[in-house]
């Protein structure tokens, strides 16, 4: 409601500007694992249709230009029953609004609408960067996690 007051609005878009994905990773995590031969990668399987952003946008109030608060970078998997986020970034300018979890509920909407069956974080580890995922997600062993993925791959097999 505050937004509102405010005039703010956040909204979701899907791999509309994946430069400025990687731009914001750089900003965010300086000293990043993701690296040229890896942006590389990742923008030769967008050509391909095979990773995407997942891109919150936050506008001020009517009619200014949106910016780029949070992103999701990552790809399917499994029959593409699954999807990895390999990396996240936000706004930390913003952080009150929350954009990391606002994208991570927004993201986990729109994979459950498109027929995905799990949402991979990958690994967590005490890092203050990875507090968020416990939160938004259901932490399971790599018994339980092998387990779902096989499930997956089997409900990929039949659907294909």
């Amino acid at each position: 409601r505050s937004m509102r007051k405010k005039g703010q609005k956040l909204s979701l878009s899907v791999s509309t500007d994946f430069e400025g994905a990687l731009k914001a990773l750089r900003l965010h995590h300086g000293d990043t694992w993701v690296g040229p031969s890896l942006e590389a990668v990742w923008r030769r399987m967008l050509g391909q249709g095979r990773v995407c952003a997942f891109e919150l946008w936050l506008t001020e109030k009517e009619g200014a230009t949106p910016k780029l608060v949070a992103a999701d970078i990552g790809h399917s998997h499994t029959f593409g029953r699954c999807y990895y986020v390999a990396t996240r970034i936000f706004d930390r300018e913003v952080r009150t609004l929350q954009p990391g979890f606002v994208l991570a509920f927004a993201e986990a909407e729109c994979l459950r609408r498109a027929g995905y069956m799990m949402w991979d974080l990958g690994g967590a580890d005490k890092s203050p960067m990875m507090q968020y995922k416990p939160q938004v997600a259901v932490e399971m062993g790599r018994c339980d996690f092998l387990r779902r993925l096989r499930e997956c791959a089997r409900a990929g097999e039949l659907a294909a």
